[in-house]
């Protein structure tokens, strides 16, 4: 299992893992926004309604990038077309997302009037994909329920 305790930040999105016939596996029917984290990797969920969970490393999970996670950040069809790019519309452009060959997202760059597709290699996981828009933007990514 990947350990991503040192990329998260405070609002990167996690799976809460739990232990299903002895094996740990990531529960995806909801995600965790992290509240905090530690120097030892332990994040903890704050939820206005619950009490704080604390988790150590091993017990949550990074959030594959997939097509309907990025429709529930806030990206859609460009144009319309289901089986095209996702585009998101931001403050000084749009982000476009694809799919490379190998199953791997790329990203459409408008610079200096220039379109071009580059792949993003090491972006494959939602928290990465909030770092960079955080980054980027200067905002969070919504997550629309």
């Amino acid at each position: 299992m990947r350990h991503i305790a040192q990329e998260l930040r405070i609002g990167n999105l996690i799976f809460i893992d739990q232990l299903v016939s002895g094996i740990r596996m990531p529960n995806t029917t909801k995600s965790f926004a992290v509240g905090s984290i530690d120097k030892f990797g332990h994040a903890y969920i704050i939820e206005p309604t619950e009490p704080t969970i604390s988790l150590s490393s091993n017990e949550y999970s990074a959030i594959p990038i997939t097509k309907e996670w990025l429709l529930r950040l806030g990206w859609r069809h460009y144009q319309g077309k289901p089986d095209g790019d996702l585009t998101k519309d931001c403050s000084r452009s749009n982000i476009d997302l694809d799919w490379d060959s190998g199953g791997g997202i790329k990203i459409k760059t408008h610079y200096q009037g220039i379109d071009d597709y580059r792949p993003l290699p090491h972006i494959t996981y939602i928290h990465q994909l909030q770092d960079l828009y955080y980054f980027l933007e200067g905002k969070e990514l919504e997550l629309n329920h």
